[in-house]
């Protein structure tokens, strides 16, 4: 050991310096640290890279699982009318009017009102405000559509999905209106009827046999998107329809009805002929002052009720054999159909204009004459339709000819 003032050599057990007396201390043997080796450094090397990596792709995913990336995505896949895209976003249940293709049919209308995809130039996230409770998030886009001087705004609504939350990463689920399913809607159509929604045919299977009854059939429609869906009828009657119908997130049964408009032009027609054969049947018979059962055959088919039928044409005849003008003869020349319906029991009724000709015998004293002339009438008829429009029913019948 070595004296650090005088410098000289001492024992290791000495306390002071045999020269000078100057109290030594006792310097620490330092061991000797060995290099790290290849193999180490890589591992280190190695687990340092990994950190970097993780946290990398702990914030790149981050930025991925945001409500604005998300509205961002949505927003472009309804500006490139992209259905793949679109239909992944919907909580699907599982029905045949929810397929793709279904949803590409009812949603292109649907999507072109939510943004102008055909004419967007440039957009971008202009607004986000979350929920209080951090649930919801609505993130407002203004885009630009080309030719315009000034841009537009659409909001898009996302709630925080916690089922299919990915890792640490919240999911954010886009809820506008137009993703939505709804269930338990029910379409009532006369007994009988084709019914194609949205191109798909509804066929026994989806009949509630418990609310369906003679008159009409009652389909249940277990899950349809939140949206207008276009439906197609081919009533007994043989005219055919083209309508729509809304279902509600509420549930409810949607009666398809109809009018003189949705007829086409051979079912007007039909209609008319029916009429005026009816008329002529039944002016014919009172003219000749036959009974109900005399032209029963006419009006008869299975299960008919002509209880309504008899007795207005028996008050129709009646009166006409205590006037004194005695009408003789009729011809129907022209029927227009006025109004149309279909009545709580699935019958037709059918409001018309019918004008005709008439010829009448009266006396003058001992001298029996005779005269004519042209008049209208406006009645109501009631068909029941069975291999044809069967008549049940008919009111206001022309009493007086002059």
């Amino acid at each position: 050991m070595f004296c650090e003032k005088c410098g000289a050599k001492n024992e290791k057990s000495s306390k002071f310096c045999e020269e000078c007396g100057a109290p030594l201390k006792k310097v620490k043997n330092e061991k000797t640290r060995k290099p790290m080796s290849k193999k180490t450094k890589m591992i280190v090397g190695g687990v340092v890279a990994l950190v970097v990596v993780v946290i990398g792709i702990f914030f790149l995913l981050g930025s991925m699982f945001t409500p604005e990336k998300e509205a961002k995505k949505y927003f472009e896949a309804v500006m490139n009318q992209d259905i793949d895209a679109l239909y992944r976003y919907v909580d699907v249940k599982k029905s045949k009017l929810t397929t793709k293709k279904v949803f590409k049919e009812v949603m292109e209308e649907e999507l072109k009102d939510e943004v102008d995809s055909k004419k967007v130039i440039n957009y971008k996230v202009t607004k986000v405000n979350k929920s209080l409770d951090g649930l919801y998030t609505g993130v407002t886009i203004s885009y630009v559509l080309e030719g315009s001087s000034s841009s537009k705004e659409t909001t898009i609504t996302l709630a925080k999905d916690k089922k299919n939350k990915f890792l640490f990463f919240d999911n954010w689920k886009v809820q506008n209106g137009v993703l939505k399913c709804v269930e338990n809607n029910q379409l009532k159509v006369l007994a009988g009827s084709k019914v194609k929604i949205a191109g798909v045919e509804l066929t026994k299977s989806d009949l509630n046999k418990k609310e369906s009854t003679k008159k009409f059939d009652v389909y249940d429609l277990p899950a349809m998107f939140r949206s207008e869906y276009p439906v197609v009828v081919t009533f007994p009657f043989g005219f055919e329809i083209k309508t729509s119908f809304m279902p509600s997130s509420y549930g409810k049964v949607e009666t398809i009805e109809f009018d003189e408009d949705d007829l086409s032009e051979k079912s007007k027609k039909e209609m008319i002929d029916a009429v005026k054969k009816n008329l002529e049947t039944i002016y014919n018979g009172a003219i000749a002052n036959k009974t109900f059962a005399d032209i029963k055959s006419n009006f008869e088919y299975k299960d008919a009720d002509l209880s309504d039928l008899e007795d207005e044409y028996n008050d129709f005849k009646t009166s006409l054999s205590k006037r004194t003008r005695k009408l003789t003869k009729i011809t129907f020349d022209t029927i227009e159909l006025r109004d149309l319906d279909m009545n709580e029991d699935g019958m037709l009724e059918l409001y018309f204009k019918a004008s005709y000709d008439y010829e009448v015998k009266y006396k003058v004293g001992d001298e029996e004459k005779t005269s004519s002339d042209d008049s209208t009438m406006y009645s109501y008829m009631t068909f029941d339709f069975e291999n044809g429009y069967q008549l049940v029913d008919i009111d206001n019948l022309n009493y007086y000819f002059y």
